[in-house]
């Protein structure tokens, strides 16, 4: 992924294709997603760490600009990732011959409406957005020789959620182009975790999470332009 990021950012820094000059934009992406702060820590409690891995992200954008440098920008943007359900249970369960299923895996989905800073013809851009959106938690079951408990996911928590990113345009013909872009997302929901007893359906509840869902998202995708 470290290799995949370099590549992008080569082409984003060395980009000679103009896109064509056209106003608005409307497409869609996808790629990596990976976790960044403390929802990708990997030591420490479940309520202060992550242990996310990376996973996977999309990205509905329509761009539209106004005037030569300036322009309006609506994302619909998501995310999944797994967990590092082994490094959770060493750091946080003492107990042996345990084993475990990831049955559900962590999600955002955010809405996002800002600003972007494009010149006219020129493919790379840069855009800065807020909004709202909901985060949800990994599931995960884990099981001995008699009995099996759940950390169930969380109902979504929602939040204020940003982004930052910068990208490029490369045109395919008169109103295609192919796009490639790097984005930080955060959404800053903090969600609760409930832990299930399957055997007794006893239930307890930990507290609510220290975090939200923040990850590097590293893209490609294809879109229309018009006018």
């Amino acid at each position: 992924m470290k290799k995949t990021l370099l590549i992008m950012a080569c082409i984003l820094v060395s980009a000679q294709v103009f896109s064509q000059d056209r106003k608005g934009f409307i497409g869609i992406s996808l790629g990596g997603a990976i976790p960044v702060g403390a929802f990708s820590e990997s030591s420490g409690t479940y309520n202060t760490a992550g242990y996310a891995t990376t996973g996977a992200s999309f990205n509905i954008n329509f761009n539209y600009r106004l005037n030569d440098w300036i322009g309006l920008s609506i994302s619909s943007v998501g995310a999944a990732n797994s967990i590092n359900a082994e490094k959770l249970i060493s750091s946080n369960i003492s107990a042996s011959g345990l084993s475990y299923s990831i049955d559900k895996a962590s999600s955002m989905s955010c809405f996002l409406i800002g600003g972007m800073i494009k010149k006219q013809s020129f493919p790379l851009y840069g855009k800065i957005q807020i909004g709202y959106g909901s985060v949800k938690t990994a599931e995960l079951t884990l099981s001995d020789f008699t009995t099996s408990a759940t950390f169930k996911q969380s109902d979504p928590a929602y939040g204020f959620a940003y982004n930052l990113g910068v990208g490029a345009l490369f045109s395919l013909s008169n109103r295609w182009a192919l796009t490639a872009s790097i984005d930080y997302v955060s959404c800053l929901g903090k969600p609760s975790a409930t832990l299930v007893n399957n055997s007794t359906g006893a239930k307890s509840y930990s507290p609510t999470f220290d975090y939200g869902q923040n990850y590097i998202g590293a893209q490609i995708g294809i879109g229309y332009m018009f006018q």
